[in-house]
């Protein structure tokens, strides 16, 4: 799942101790959407310098499959935030393998 694939991620990085996890329904463009939002205090490192690895592109290809968006963020007092928003209605149909 999305969650489950962030927080091993963030577990694999130095200096992770905590993860906080935020999902609820909102509307956007007229829809209803699914939006993700987690964060953790580890290391900071900006996003754009990754390497695309397994983790952020099997998160990436959920959402898309979701017709959704994300991102990541280095947040200032350290730590990653992500940030992602989809069909709400996509995802009740079932059609994301591995799920949030």
């Amino acid at each position: 799942s999305i969650c489950s694939e962030l927080l091993r991620n963030a577990m694999q990085h130095p200096q992770t101790s905590a993860m906080q996890f935020d999902l609820r329904v909102v509307t956007a463009d007229g829809e209803e959407k699914l939006q993700l939002r987690a964060a953790n205090d580890g290391a900071a490192t900006d996003p754009e310098n990754w390497a695309a690895g397994l983790g952020t592109t099997s998160i990436r290809r959920r959402v898309h499959d979701l017709q959704g968006q994300c991102s990541w963020v280095a947040q200032a007092q350290g730590g990653v935030s992500f940030h992602a928003q989809w069909s709400l209605a996509r995802w009740l149909q079932g059609d994301a393998a591995g799920g949030v």
